[in-house]
């Protein structure tokens, strides 16, 4: 083949390859009932819900655009909800932004691994506790390609995570904020939140809070406490590896 062809092909195959820009949980699928953690278990349905329960633990899923905007309100509504139903128990939040190749598809590898390790370990730190899930989603994956192939996607997808960054996941961080409080509504219990962002969603998580690291920095400086000046510190902990 010439070489024109060969560029041809080549385009031909990324547009047939590109990751769907719909997002992977719907609105009406409802709540998922996780008996079993296996995806290859559960209904299509089930693979559907922006929220799973699950035994010691639920999960909401908020997944984002290119352009950093929700794809759905209500997946944030729905998220935000299972914070705010009422129960004397302490509450710990667990926010998880996926990286590079990544999405939120219910048998992804890192949704996988937030479903059977990550959320299980911290629900067996504190039984005591109610423990929520929240896992932020946005098309790390930008073509349904092998890893290898999906190098290329590199600085398109890195390009796509600031302006994640800078949409609307600060407006969940701002909930969360405000929910930790205002103790979720439930007045007397404690609320931890912990943060974690992985490759890029290591990137979106720093950039999106980076100023209330600052603001909290700042004020415990000029002696304000750990609160800040302008209001509660809203996290307890954050892991950004990029």
């Amino acid at each position: 083949m010439r070489r024109v062809e060969w560029i041809v092909v080549l385009l031909s195959l990324l547009v047939v390859s590109c990751a769907t820009f719909d997002p992977y949980r719907s609105d009406s699928a409802g709540v998922c009932d996780l008996v079993d953690r296996a995806a290859e278990n559960a209904s299509a349905e089930c693979k559907q819900a922006s929220v799973e329960r699950l035994r010691g633990f639920d999960i909401g899923y908020v997944e984002f655009s290119d352009q950093g905007w929700l794809h759905s309100r209500a997946q944030l509504t729905r998220a935000l909800s299972l914070l705010r139903e009422p129960d004397p128990r302490d509450l710990q939040v667990i926010v998880f932004v996926h990286g590079w190749k990544h999405s939120a598809r219910f048998d992804d590898e890192d949704v996988s691994a937030f479903r059977a390790t990550v959320m299980p370990t911290f629900a067996r730190r504190h039984p005591q506790a109610r423990t929520v899930g929240i896992y932020v989603g946005w098309r790390g994956a930008a073509l349904s390609l092998p890893s290898a192939i999906q190098n290329i996607s590199f600085y398109d997808r890195k390009s796509t995570a600031d302006h994640v960054a800078r949409g609307s996941v600060r407006e969940l961080f701002s909930h969360l904020r405000a929910i930790r409080h205002n103790h979720g509504g439930n007045a007397g219990r404690r609320v931890s939140v912990v943060l974690i962002g992985h490759s890029f969603g290591g990137l979106i998580l720093y950039n999106a809070i980076a100023e209330s690291l600052l603001d909290s920095l700042v004020a415990a400086n000029n002696g304000a406490g750990a609160t800040g000046a302008t209001g509660c510190r809203f996290r307890d902990l954050v892991e950004s590896r990029v």
